[in-house]
């Protein structure tokens, strides 16, 4: 089975703008003066929300492999992301067999491609293309559409330690920050059959969080939040993700792709975190915010994930709360670049992995410290 190729990641600090004609409109491009290119990607951001099958005509001439679709519809945002690439028509499959909302495959404003698009591969639909921007393949990207800011990209130093709890084990320092309560309902569903009658067996993790006060929001400040959701296989070895041996040995695996869905607002940036240089022991389906003080205080915000089902019945869990610092955040010929994370703050564990807790299960959890989670 062919496994992705491992890249670290890099924090990346130089950055040069230029623009490409293409006939009568233009492009504006990021590119970074530091990161090779054999590890650049292109994310390219449409003027207006379209059906997958259109998406997909656009970029299939540039002959580069798909890692991520972006869509936004009037309550909901998201997408598909995959480790690794694969063809236009691979990904759009992939897609449509994890994600049975049509709004999703309907919507898309954005498509993620391994490697650097040409001018010349997209000349015959620039109409439809509001921006090509080259990023580094492991960063996370937010698309929007948002004409003055249709990309941001967030990309990170080298990560500190997670502080971790058991319970009754309170955290050291304030975490008023964090959401106040919610659940995750992670559960099978239902067999599907796809083309040729193809069995498809995913499962998905339902999130709810409501943060109490807009007091804790705005603590954020500049800061971002990533609601870290992990399984975990200490069987498992390899140099890191996505370059691991037994990457379908969990309750449901990123190998195939992935399908995300919020109703977080727009404003907040939403984003699926890239899984790069994370532990072979893990595999991580995290949905961040670059900008959470962008909330309201009251509101049950939902986050969907789906992937297809993996090789064991069920995988251990580690639910989490991460605050992290931002030293950038600058804006440059309407895109906004690299956001370096640089501290982090003691994260909040939810359900911490010594909890014992098992996906598939529904779980309601506080951000108190000496509380652990219960049954739904």
């Amino acid at each position: 089975m062919f496994l992705p190729r491992f890249s670290s990641r890099a924090t990346v600090a130089v950055i040069a703008s230029l623009s490409l004609i293409l006939g009568s409109i233009t492009i504006p491009r990021l590119i970074s003066t530091v990161a090779a290119a054999d590890s650049q990607q292109t994310v390219v951001v449409f003027v207006a929300p379209m059906d997958l099958a259109l998406a997909a005509d656009i970029v299939r001439p540039t002959g580069l492999g798909v890692v991520a679709f972006y869509y936004a519809a009037t309550t909901r945002r998201g997408g598909y992301a995959r480790a690794s690439a694969t063809s236009v028509d691979d990904a759009a499959a992939e897609y449509r067999a994890l994600e049975s909302d049509r709004s999703a495959t309907g919507s898309i404003i954005g498509v993620r491609l391994a490697g650097l698009a040409t001018a010349q591969t997209l000349a015959s639909a620039t109409s439809a293309i509001r921006s090509l921007v080259a990023v580094p393949s492991d960063v996370d990207v937010a698309v929007s559409q948002d004409p003055s800011t249709p990309v941001r990209v967030f990309a990170r130093g080298t990560r500190t330690s997670r502080s971790s709890r058991g319970p009754g084990l309170a955290l050291i320092g304030d975490n008023s920050w964090a959401p106040d309560h919610g659940r995750i309902d992670a559960a099978n569903l239902p067999t599907e059959f796809f083309l040729f009658f193809i069995p498809i067996n995913n499962g998905q993790m339902y999130h709810e969080l409501t943060w109490a006060s807009d007091a804790d929001i705005q603590q954020f400040g500049e800061d971002a939040y990533e609601h870290d959701f992990k399984l975990f296989n200490d069987a498992n070895g390899g140099p890191g993700q996505p370059a691991c041996t037994g990457q379908g040995a969990y309750w449901v695996t990123r190998f195939f792709g992935v399908t995300w869905s919020t109703t977080l607002p727009a404003d907040t940036q939403p984003y699926f975190d890239t899984n790069v240089s994370q532990s072979c022991s893990s595999m991580d389906f995290t949905v961040g915010m670059l900008r959470p003080k962008n909330l309201g205080a009251g509101v049950t915000y939902t986050i969907t994930v789906r992937a297809r089902r993996g090789t064991v019945d069920s995988s251990p869990l580690q639910l989490a709360g991460e605050r992290i610092g931002k030293i950038c955040d600058i804006a440059l010929d309407g895109v906004t670049p690299w956001c370096v994370a640089g501290s982090h703050f003691p994260s909040v564990q939810f359900i911490a992995r010594g909890e014992g807790v098992n996906a598939p299960v529904c779980r309601l959890w506080t951000r108190a410290p000496d509380i652990p989670s219960t049954p739904c």
